[in-house]
């Protein structure tokens, strides 16, 4: 529901997408749910992912499992999985990193392949 909304949705089952541009381009994913505007829109085979708010998961291709909750959460993520973001921004950077747990606005939004990261409150970066 929405402009554009799964507009490119060749073989990819079970999707909800409700927001202009969001999950515009699944090819082969299935089992995702965007909400807000550009959510998933890049996503081709990406699987059992949530996004929920304005650009959350944008950039996101292959990537799976990943559950987002605010603006631009996950937005750069291309192919991590098993993320969780809740926040504006929240692993904001994150590309390929795994099995990180971001909470608070800002949370971890440093990393671009950082994996296995657990941060709660406002702009927490993860220390090497």
């Amino acid at each position: 529901m929405g402009a554009f909304a799964l507009f490119s949705n060749t073989e990819g089952l079970f999707h909800t997408a409700v927001g202009a541009f969001s999950l515009q381009t699944p090819t082969t994913g299935f089992q995702s749910t965007a909400v807000g505007n550009s959510t998933l829109v890049s996503n081709t085979e990406g699987s059992f992912n949530t996004a929920v708010g304005g650009i959350a998961l944008f950039e996101n291709t292959t990537g799976d499992e990943n559950t987002t909750n605010g603006e631009s959460t996950l937005g750069n993520n291309t192919e991590g999985s098993f993320n969780t973001a809740i926040g504006s921004r929240a692993l904001g950077a994150n590309t390929t990193g795994d099995t990180n747990t971001a909470v608070g606005r800002n949370a971890l939004s440093a990393g671009t392949s950082d994996d296995r990261n657990v941060a709660f409150g406002a702009g927490l970066v993860a220390r090497s």
